[in-house]
């Protein structure tokens, strides 16, 4: 029963998830980055929540942007984290480092990871929602992304660890009266 109520929780979350529409909240037209919300995915300079005019399309299809440098770095921060994870463990397997050791070492890491991405989250949000775009909003983004990356893959490591206490939540259990 467990099982089916948190599969329905999950499938019914996720659709709500990708049928929420975002809109400007200040209905301009048009928008250029007055807000915290500003995505420019098909790079035609005005923000893709905004409502365009038909002759913003056929500029914005002329037009020919060059694409912005990249700064989040998915495969870096991936193989960071693998890496060391995995240097970690050899040290454990040839017992230069304990398994306790092993684990504050990771735990911390968690810590560290969730503290960032909690705090900068927060602080987008109130910037988001304030309509406030400071000048450091790009390296907030980049933090929260990064850090929060790394949280990702390391809560992974987390749960595998505990992975037994996990399947006991959900294994069927007699109950005796």
């Amino acid at each position: 029963m467990k099982r089916i109520c948190t599969l329905i929780l999950f499938l019914f979350s996720t659709v709500y998830l990708y049928g929420v529409e975002i809109k400007c909240p200040h209905e301009e037209y048009e928008c250029t980055r007055k807000c915290g919300l500003f995505i420019d995915e098909n790079r035609d300079g005005y923000c893709d929540y905004s409502m365009l005019s038909d002759d913003t399309h056929t500029l914005s299809k002329q037009s020919n942007q060059s694409q912005p440098p990249k700064f989040f770095y998915l495969y870096t921060v991936l193989v960071s984290v693998l890496g060391l994870y995995l240097l970690s463990f050899i040290l454990l397997k040839y017992k230069i480092i304990e398994k306790i050791l092993h684990r504050k070492i990771w735990n911390s890491l968690l810590i560290i990871s969730f503290l960032v991405t909690g705090i900068t989250g927060l602080m987008i949000a109130f910037f988001i929602y304030y309509s406030y775009v400071p000048f450091y909003y790009i390296q907030l983004l980049f933090l929260h992304y990064n850090f929060g990356l790394a949280m990702t893959l390391i809560s992974i490591f987390h749960a595998f660890w505990h992975w037994n206490y996990y399947k006991t939540i959900f294994k069927n259990k007699k109950k005796t009266l």
